[in-house]
């Protein structure tokens, strides 16, 4: 398995996230796609607690975002601060807000002709999705073995070295 990564970059599209859940959709109804992961697929449980209802027993401490917890409601001895991200809830969402990434898992062999010609017509179609979904100054950046085979490639030319 090797997944295609795609990276949308633009000023704060990491917090247009109902664009981006909106991209994501799109994205998983594109051919040849059979798993994909992205902002959206990824448990929100930090932004969604209400510290009323936490049981301290049950928080992944990985999940969980100091400043909306309460901290009379959790014990501290059942969460361990350095697994505390304060930043980063989603780590498909760049903490600086720039960026968000999807993974996109295709339903054939990664280096297969019809995965490559795929990821090409993907890339192609990308400035569309993201008009769709609402995010038209997004760029979007590529990778992953399937990706790169897709580019297309260069010829060596003899007689364009041979005029150097």
């Amino acid at each position: 398995m090797s997944p295609t990564e795609i990276l949308v970059i633009g000023p704060g599209v990491a917090r247009q996230t109902a664009a981006l859940a909106r991209l994501q959709h799109e994205l998983a109804a594109q051919p040849g796609v059979a798993e994909i992961a992205g902002p959206a697929s990824l448990p929100r449980a930090a932004a969604q607690l209400n510290p009323a209802q936490v049981n301290p027993a049950q928080v992944n401490p990985v999940q969980v975002n100091p400043a909306q917890v309460n901290p009379a409601q959790v014990n501290p001895a059942q969460v361990n601060p350095t697994q505390v991200n304060s930043t980063q809830v989603n780590p498909m969402l760049a903490a600086s807000g720039g960026a968000a990434r999807f993974v996109v898992v295709e339903t054939t062999d990664p280096l297969d002709a019809t995965a490559i010609s795929r990821v090409q017509q993907l890339r192609a179609r990308l400035p569309a999705l993201a008009r769709a979904a609402r995010l038209p100054a997004a760029r979007f950046e590529l990778a992953g073995q399937t990706a790169l085979t897709a580019i297309p490639s260069v010829r060596y030319s003899p007689t364009w070295a041979a005029s150097r």
